[in-house]
């Protein structure tokens, strides 16, 4: 992942497959937010092939003499990528990104889809990489993005002095099905999007608060 959060040419993608309607990104929330700029990863918009490959290379992986793609003992690195054919942008993104892919090294396989067939696939989790957008709620849970460990809690104070604390589903919708009172004695804590975030990045899923 971090080979190829390295090895993207976001600045290209954006112009050339999204005809400068999009922005190249080092974090999935808007730069108009205040934590945005906390959340954000130090890597060129252009990418970092060195940073990339250096990557691979601590994963075990060698590059080969004569075509430069990486392998291992169990063979050459190649991912599979599913996009959707119905969409223009998609189309020529995934062209652009087995491009970069095989600049750094690895072997991307294009796995085009109808809309149909590409939401089916991606819904049933039968993808190795896939190639899509997502609409971020109010309260900006991740978990469809990133799964359970960008789980985002909800707590709110009620005036009785007990705090009633209702869970974000896949959906991204606030169900209090299972509301339980709990005594405090003092307001709980609202979760750190930005922390929560950076947590889930350096592999640490609990969060202090």
């Amino acid at each position: 992942k971090k080979a190829i959060f390295y090895l993207l040419n976001r600045k290209e993608i954006c112009d050339s497959a999204y005809y400068s309607y999009a922005t190249p990104a080092t974090s999935p929330f808007t730069e108009q937010l205040d934590f945005a700029a906390d959340t954000a990863q130090e890597v060129s918009e252009a990418g970092d092939l060195q940073a990339a490959q250096q990557q691979l290379e601590l994963a075990g992986y060698t590059a080969g003499d004569s075509d430069g793609l990486y392998r291992s003992d169990d063979g050459i690195l190649q991912l599979t990528l599913l996009y959707n054919t119905d969409n223009a942008n998609h189309v020529l993104a995934a062209t652009l990104l087995q491009e970069q892919f095989e600049t750094g090294g690895i072997q991307l396989e294009l796995d085009g889809k109808s809309g149909t067939e590409y939401a089916a696939l991606v819904a049933g989790g039968q993808y190795m990489l896939y190639l899509g957008e997502i609409k971020l709620n109010k309260n900006f849970d991740l978990t469809n993005m990133l799964g359970e460990a960008m789980h985002m809690p909800v707590t709110t104070q009620n005036p009785e002095n007990t705090t009633t604390q209702a869970s974000t589903g896949v959906t991204g919708n606030t169900t209090p099905a299972t509301t339980q009172p709990v005594a405090t004695t003092a307001p709980q804590p609202k979760v750190d999007t930005a922390a929560l975030y950076q947590s889930y990045l350096t592999g640490q899923t609990t969060i202090e608060t």
